[in-house]
């Protein structure tokens, strides 16, 4: 089986210092990524934990598409 950190997308993320960023799907959390990690050796990665699932839903947050994008873009918003 190849090694993920020989692609030169993960040595590019790496090389700019760029986390790769880890988003799971509903309805499972962020602990789906948790053999990816170990994969991924001394790269930066960031899983991030999406409302209600794995973490507190904010106050008024709405449960939807939309929102949920605008949450994830202000979550990964420090790394850009």
């Amino acid at each position: 089986q190849r090694d993920p950190r020989s692609s030169p997308v993960w040595s590019a993320r790496y090389r700019l210092g760029m986390p790769a960023v880890l988003v799971h799907g509903v309805p499972v959390t962020s602990r789906v990524w948790d053999a990816v990690h170990g994969l991924l050796g001394d790269f930066d990665v960031v899983a991030v934990r999406l409302p209600g699932f794995g973490s507190a839903m904010p106050s008024g947050f709405e449960p939807n598409m939309n929102t949920y994008a605008d949450w994830l873009l202000e979550a990964i918003s420090p790394f850009d």
